[in-house]
């Protein structure tokens, strides 16, 4: 399966965290919204956990990068 075929749970998964897959999704549709990159990892970074907080940056920026091949592959 293409990894932009993934669901999010499976993305989380892959991180390690199971729960991350809510941010799997914040980082896919971070493109959309009008909020600076920077604004939503730093959200990230105070309202999780500390111990929580690096697979959830991981999988922020995981959801991005799926967003960008999803892009990449209809244009």
């Amino acid at each position: 399966m293409a990894a932009h075929a993934r669901r999010p749970h499976e993305e989380a998964v892959a991180l390690g965290e199971l729960r991350a897959a809510n941010i799997v999704l914040l980082g896919a549709a971070s493109p959309l919204l009008p909020l600076p990159t920077e604004a939503l990892e730093e959200a990230i970074r105070h309202t999780v956990k500390p111990k929580a907080v690096e697979v959830n940056l991981r999988a922020f920026a995981r959801g991005r990068e799926l967003a960008g091949a999803m892009v990449h592959s209809v244009a």
